[in-house]
């Protein structure tokens, strides 16, 4: 289902605002969200999962739910997402201009609030490992517990590192509190509920 952005978004019959961008999956490149922008109907700028999506005519998106329904739907908040690196390329026919990600967030002690987002570079005491390939969340409280290096030139296999292991991180790097044998020799999907919390023995200097 493509959606054109700028499209007029219809509840049943009546029209409620626009298409301003699309929320994008950055693994499988899937939209699964747009943003509704406000218009003379709603005053705040709301996302809609294209599941609630009845139909598309023409330029126009209709939802099969009335205007007051529009108030179970989340507010679009800046901060929960993030633009794409510019070497992304999206499916068409979105431009990059056009398309959010989801940004997930994670806070814990020594750190502070930060985002993990799929793509960022991973980075031990010794060196880059890889990217963040997934996320993982706590399915109950849908707090994010830990994510996902593939195996690749850094790496001999796939490493699942918690989020207690962040020493520091930005929008597209996160810097860990290890080195490569560490993760090695911890990090995998056997061993992963072992030590969720704790980190392994780290010698500091």
């Amino acid at each position: 289902m493509n959606i054109n952005v700028g499209s007029t978004v219809m509840c049943r019959t009546e029209e409620v605002g626009t298409v301003d961008r699309i929320v994008i999956d950055p693994r499988t490149k899937e939209a699964i969200a747009f943003v509704l922008r406000q218009g003379e109907s709603i005053t705040r700028d709301i996302v809609v999962p294209i599941s609630l999506i009845d139909r598309l005519e023409d330029d126009r998106v209709v939802l099969p739910i009335s205007i007051l329904d529009l108030d179970q739907l989340p507010d679009y908040i800046d901060a929960d997402y993030v633009t794409p690196e510019t070497d992304w390329t999206p499916p068409p026919p979105y431009p990059r201009s056009q398309v959010l990600f989801p940004a997930r967030r994670v806070e814990h002690a020594g750190v502070g609030k930060i985002e993990i987002i799929e793509g960022a570079i991973v980075e031990c005491s010794d060196g880059q490992i890889g990217t963040v390939d997934e996320v993982i969340a706590d399915p109950l409280s849908d707090r994010v517990t830990s994510f996902v290096v593939r195996k690749g030139p850094h790496l001999t296999r796939d490493a699942v590192i918690p989020v207690e292991w962040i020493l520091k991180a930005d929008a597209d790097r996160i810097i860990l509190d290890c080195n490569r044998d560490q993760i090695e020799l911890y990090s995998n999907y056997k061993t992963i509920n072992a030590w969720r919390i704790k980190k392994p023995g780290m010698a500091r200097g």
